[in-house]
């Protein structure tokens, strides 16, 4: 999700600056604001440089996926590409082309710049091409959908509801665009974690299931959910882990090194759950 660009929703009415001991955490930048240092962020990301005949572990999608907002070497990320490097005995980089997108921007990019969808398939067909076999790809979309609501209707307008159900529409049939596309592209047994999310709101606090936020929050889940039944991806929920979390695993809507820690420990139960051709022909000496 966009780096500190707010609570991941703000549904139909504002919510209250209030701190972890109860209430709903309010944000602390201006859509406009965060809006500047998203796309500061997004053009500053590294990309790794792979050797030749290198494993890959490719991540996609939003900010989660480039570790955002601190030391890049403690996110998911890289922790993941580092248990993978050991579980399967050879070297493994970590690329990424994720950024701050929306689902619309995914797929049709911002201000003339190449979409992100491009430039993920086109790292997989070099990949191939190359051989250098990818052995994961984590995959996190729609986060940022969320949180344009909140920028949308800008806190108790009227209009809220009806932003919801707009951007809702819209993500909804971009979904399975992006994830056809991403199919298509990758081998049949390389494995694709796709990410759900959670309510970056959620301290624990008394009623926080009957706030808009987290009903929102999982109305969207249920969308990304449905729209990936189809393809076999394996599901990898933020929500549960992190409930009642917010206040130790997120900071803004990123999360923190800890929350990157349990995301990384998410990745690696999911990876150790595959059936085992996802796994051996990827293997040092296979």
């Amino acid at each position: 999700m966009r780096q500190r660009a707010g609570l991941a929703v703000l549904l139909a009415l504002a919510i209250g600056a209030a701190a972890c001991a109860g209430g709903e955490r309010s944000a602390t930048t201006s859509p406009s604001a965060a809006a500047s240092a998203a796309a500061t962020t997004a053009s500053s990301i590294p990309t790794a440089a792979v050797a030749a005949g290198d494993a890959v572990y490719l991540s996609i999608g939003d900010s989660i996926q480039y570790g955002c907002c601190h030391d890049r070497t403690q996110s998911a990320g890289e922790l993941f590409r580092a248990y993978l490097e050991q579980r399967l005995h050879r070297p493994v980089e970590w690329v990424t082309v994720a950024g701050n997108d929306t689902a619309d921007t995914f797929i049709h990019g911002v201000s003339g710049a190449a979409p992100q969808m491009q430039r993920a398939l086109e790292a997989l067909a070099a990949f191939k091409r190359e051989g250098r076999p990818v052995v994961a790809i984590t995959m996190s979309i729609g986060g940022n959908d969320y949180v344009e609501v909140g920028e949308r209707c800008g806190g108790s307008s009227p209009s809220c509801p009806q932003v919801f159900d707009d951007i809702l529409a819209r993500m909804k049939p971009e979904l399975p665009v992006i994830y056809t596309a991403i199919n298509q592209a990758k081998d049949e047994h390389m494995p694709l974690f796709l990410l759900t999310y959670y309510n970056a709101s959620d301290c624990g606090q008394a009623g926080v299931e009957q706030s808009p936020t987290d009903v929102g929050q999982r109305v969207w889940n249920a969308a990304i959910t449905d729209a990936a039944k189809p393809f076999g991806f394996f599901m990898v929920d933020l929500y549960a882990p992190f409930k009642g979390k917010a206040c130790e695993y997120v900071e803004g809507v990123d999360p923190t090194y800890e929350g990157y820690r349990v995301i990384a420990g998410l990745y690696r139960a999911a990876y150790e759950a595959l059936p085992s051709e996802y796994i051996e022909p990827f293997r040092a000496g296979n």
